[in-house]
């Protein structure tokens, strides 16, 4: 019995043992842990608070700014919003040349170019659109020969060309608001108005011929200068009948439908097909891109909500 006890204590003894020196190490494993990672936290702030200073270093020392960078790729003729741009501080001397401060800086202004997301967005880089007068009005011309592809948004000169030869601007870089077949919609100023109906009646009178060309880069080109004289005969033409300026219209119109009939029955079978391919393509493309933005629109909603 004596021996059964002596061993029960031995192995009591043994047990306690390996508990202590199991405790020991462990619990040395834990300081050593413990230690490394107060001495690796200590080294990180000590690191965060050496780029702070720097940084309030540089802050004392530089003038700072604001300055606007593209949050997303920017496509030339895109509205620059607040949607696709944010501001960062920067130091004023290593600050881009023309940089925009404010959101008001980009009122009316489009990207000329291509801008990449990230890029600083500078003055440089945009095209100022005219801006809208008082006595700006839709108009809606079926008399203009139209370059064939023309599309909306598209920059033109509408011109006229005399039999003689003489050819003249009458119109100066308008925007394309809207095409339909042989019809074209402008945004015209009372003066813009005054000189197309003279040249309207001058076309109609003089068997000349109103054109349109269009921009090859719009956002870079200067518009050209308007040289159309409107014509005085034709200018007191129209104040003593102004119903010759629609009687003008109507005739320019007829033949330039006539004339576009007979380019479209020069035109093959395939070639029609690929022609309404092609504009079904643009259709669904355009339809996909105001699917995504009302899906974006919903999402960012949706997040709003959320928070």
């Amino acid at each position: 019995m004596s021996v059964i006890r002596q061993r029960t204590k031995n192995l009591l003894a043994a047990g306690l043992m390996g508990i202590l020196i199991a405790s020991v190490f462990f619990g040395g494993v834990f300081t050593y842990i413990l230690i490394h990672y107060n001495r690796a936290k200590q080294n990180l702030s000590m690191e965060y608070e050496a780029k702070i200073r720097e940084a309030q270093g540089i802050r004392e020392g530089q003038k700072m700014v604001r300055v606007a960078f593209a949050s997303q790729n920017i496509t030339t003729g895109s509205r620059i919003s607040k949607e696709n741009v944010e501001f960062k501080m920067y130091p004023e001397e290593q600050a881009p040349s023309n940089f925009m401060a404010s959101l008001g800086d980009f009122d009316g202004k489009v990207a000329k170019i291509d801008i990449s997301k990230n890029s600083a967005v500078t003055a440089s880089l945009l095209f100022e659109e005219k801006s809208i007068t008082k006595d700006v009005r839709n108009q809606e011309f079926q008399v203009i020969s139209l370059p064939s592809g023309l599309m909306k948004n598209q920059y033109v000169d509408v011109r006229i060309n005399f039999p003689t030869g003489q050819d003249y601007i009458v119109l100066s870089k308008k925007k394309v608001k809207d095409v339909k077949d042989t019809t074209v919609w402008y945004e015209l100023n009372e003066s813009e108005i005054l000189h197309m109906s003279s040249a309207i009646v001058d076309a109609y009178l003089q068997g000349a011929k109103l054109y349109a060309l269009t921009y090859v880069e719009p956002y870079l080109q200067e518009e050209a200068v308007a040289n159309y004289p409107a014509n005085l005969k034709v200018l007191d033409l129209i104040r003593s009948d102004p119903n010759i300026v629609q009687v003008a219209a109507t005739e320019l119109a007829s033949k330039t439908r006539q004339a576009l009939d007979l380019h479209l029955k020069e035109i093959s079978d395939p070639e029609k097909m690929k022609v309404i391919n092609e504009q079904q393509k643009q259709q669904n493309e355009k339809m996909a891109e105001q699917t995504r933005k009302k899906q974006e629109e919903v999402m960012r909603q949706s997040v709003k909500s959320g928070l």
